[in-house]
């Protein structure tokens, strides 16, 4: 059960409501001890303070039964010891789908001691992030509910309405027609970079991730293919599931994730994420219609879900979005500029599948006819159309080029396969295209925290 007044806290949280069109993938919430579990700096003459505000992590450990890591233990002769150098690694505590990360902050000049929690609200509200809430008020509900119920003797040293709000993930998803293509329009951005948004070069090589500002203190961008996430996490928990066959977490959120719809959901989706810190939200400066909206300086939790409440309401626009779209503002305005080549191999390839293919007299498909014309097909791009038409007989390459337009490709666009690798070349901005009206599939319910009234 949770403490009452900790409940009481949790639920003061107001009411928000907005039809998605976004999400929020990430929350980093951090939360005050209370003053009387604070130890003041000693005083010196001319009343000035040294030192810093902090909390006695033995005392947090004794009182909350945190377990702790010591950075020094000293043995006197007589058997007596010291320890010193306390500090609190991050704890993951379950909850009904997913997991929260908890860290005991001690503080330090520019902050006072708190607990920082951090977890991806959509996962523990059903299981995944492919797509999710956008309401302040419902992801930080299931974060401090499930923090306050999993560790309910530390929530009662806090200051829960003083919590706050670090960091959070807003995520956009756009469609592409196929992964072949998804994984074209990926590489692209990787020469993507425009004003003070720059491309994160370090050392490590992403193959399904693309990093620009990676170590801002403001904002982080990312973009990444989808599915390759969740085909990870699937392996992912099977491992888990394989060494611990009694890990019921793991299990449930398998079966959310293998789950075929939303599997087909992920297939050519990327997702385009900015992490926005707080010096960014403090900062940043929202105008509808000659109105100026900021999120509140103290960015208190319960102030947050009030402003989103309220910059809704009057501008009748979601504000994640608007933040997301702000921050990406740089590299969608780079891509304006920007053409790059498509092969849409995969699309040619089950087309020719479809209409080429011969069952066996054992029952089985073979499709040699359509890899054979799939293989004309790709020396066109490679080659282009006329060095082809030339190295091969009349009547062999007419015969060959009438199955590739059987299946619904045109003469003129074969004839404008230049070689060299060249083939559609289009504004890449025409693939990056947010299609704000289908965020959602038609089968998603949206979650309600288990925390709410």
């Amino acid at each position: 059960m949770f403490k009452a007044h900790a409940y009481t806290c949790v639920h003061n949280i107001y009411m928000c409501a907005w039809v998605h069109v976004i999400m929020i993938d990430k929350e980093i919430i951090c939360i005050p001890f209370k003053s009387e579990f604070l130890i003041q700096p000693e005083l010196l003459f001319a009343d000035e303070k040294i030192g810093r505000v902090h909390v006695d992590m033995q005392q947090v450990s004794l009182i909350a039964g945190v377990r702790m890591s010591a950075h020094d233990i000293e043995f006197a002769i007589d058997g007596d010891h010291s320890i010193t150098g306390l500090s609190h690694p991050y704890e993951s505590l379950p909850s009904s789908f997913s997991s929260l990360a908890v860290k005991i902050r001690q503080g330090g000049r520019l902050a006072p001691p708190f607990v920082e929690i951090k977890a991806s609200p959509a996962k523990l509200l059903q299981g995944h992030n492919v797509c999710g809430p956008t309401c302040f008020r419902t992801c930080s509900m299931e974060m401090m509910g499930s923090f306050i119920e999993g560790m309910p003797d530390l929530a009662d040293m806090l200051n829960l309405s003083g919590a706050w709000l670090s960091t959070f993930d807003a995520t956009f998803s756009t469609r592409m027609k196929n992964n072949v293509i998804a994984e074209q329009v990926h590489k692209a951005l990787r020469t993507v970079e425009s004003g003070q948004t720059k491309y994160s070069r370090s050392g490590r090589v992403y193959e399904s991730t693309n990093y620009w500002n990676e170590k801002s203190t403001h904002r982080s961008l990312k973009e990444y293919l989808k599915w390759l996430e969740v085909e990870k996490e699937i392996a992912e928990l099977c491992a888990k599931v394989k060494k611990n066959p009694h890990d019921k977490v793991s299990h449930k959120r398998l079966d959310v994730l293998q789950n075929p719809k939303l599997i087909d959901w992920t297939t050519g989706l990327m997702r385009f994420e900015a992490s926005i810190k707080s010096r960014y939200m403090r900062d940043l400066v929202l105008t509808h219609n000659d109105v100026d909206y900021q999120f509140p300086s103290s960015l208190l939790i319960t102030e947050i879900v009030d402003f989103q409440k309220r910059y809704e309401r009057e501008t009748g626009r979601n504000l994640i979005y608007d933040v997301w779209k702000a921050s990406f503002k740089d590299i969608f305005s780079a891509l304006e500029g920007q053409d790059m080549n498509i092969y849409d191999d995969e699309d040619v390839m089950q087309r020719l599948k479809h209409k080429y293919f011969t069952i066996t007299p054992k029952g089985n498909i073979t499709y040699s006819k359509a890899q054979r014309v799939f293989g004309l097909y790709r020396r066109f791009v490679n080659e282009g159309y006329d060095n082809v038409r030339h190295s091969l007989p009349k009547k062999t390459f007419y015969r060959q080029l009438d199955l590739l337009l059987d299946i619904g490709m045109s003469k003129a666009q074969l004839q404008n396969l230049t070689g060299e690798g060249a083939t559609n070349v289009v504004p890449m901005i025409r693939f990056v295209d947010v299609d704000f009206s289908n965020q959602y599939p038609d089968w998603y319910i949206e979650p309600v925290s288990r925390f709410v009234a």
